[in-house]
């Protein structure tokens, strides 16, 4: 969702932390409340879960206790009315626990819900943290690359400006020999002293032709 241009208050849902919101879909302070929020709902979930199971165990224990009382009923004689008695008494029980499942399926539908929605604000605020992270890198990059230049162009007009104040002849010994150390070292040689060899010959052998060769 794109940065809203207001700037609007909104109050935690974890912590109760105020907090000024960036989307519209923002109600918690920071990724820390989120995460700790999406935990608390996975534990309710893990709660729930555990309940359901216990009471889905007694509805079973009580419908077989149902199943074998009413088969004893079609057997019994004199105690009929005791035995009945205790079949409406589980009818109850299980309508009780009947109504008890009903209601934590409910919630945990919702806890589901819920852990949806986290999971899709969380994955949201990860996925703008990770384009910042990218666009981070890529304006250092940028300034790398171009500070990389300007200090290359510096260094070379540093060693222009000292070779200028020298005859001609001492120039071309010192990029005689500055072509001799990178044949010598070859790949060993710095990308920095083969740009420097490259610039200052070109130039230099311009300079030469310029001046008629006169030494």
């Amino acid at each position: 969702m794109p940065n809203l241009g207001l700037e609007i208050k909104r109050k935690c849902k974890f912590c109760g932390k105020v907090f000024l919101i960036k989307t519209l879909d923002s109600y918690y302070c920071c990724k820390k409340s989120l995460e700790e929020e999406l935990e608390t709902k996975r534990r309710a979930l893990k709660v729930l879960t555990t309940m359901i199971e216990k009471l889905t165990d007694q509805r079973k224990e009580i419908e077989s206790e149902i199943e074998s009382l009413e088969a004893q009923l079609q057997k019994s004689g004199s105690d009929r009315n005791e035995i009945a008695q205790e079949i409406v008494a589980l009818h109850m029980k299980l309508a009780s626990i009947n109504e008890k499942l009903e209601e934590k399926h409910d919630k945990l539908n919702k806890v589901h819900q819920e852990i949806a929605n986290l999971k899709e604000s969380y994955d949201s605020r990860m996925e703008m943290v990770n384009d910042a992270i990218e666009s981070d890198k890529l304006i250092t990059n940028y300034l790398n690359h171009h500070v990389s230049i300007m200090l290359k162009a510096s260094i070379l007009d540093q060693v222009l400006t000292v070779l200028s104040d020298l005859p001609i002849s001492a120039a071309i010994s010192f990029w005689v020999t500055v072509g001799f150390f990178c044949t010598i070292r070859n790949t060993a040689a710095s990308s920095k002293v083969q740009f420097l060899h490259f610039r200052g010959s070109s130039l230099l052998v311009f300079a030469l032709w310029k001046s008629g060769f006169a030494l």
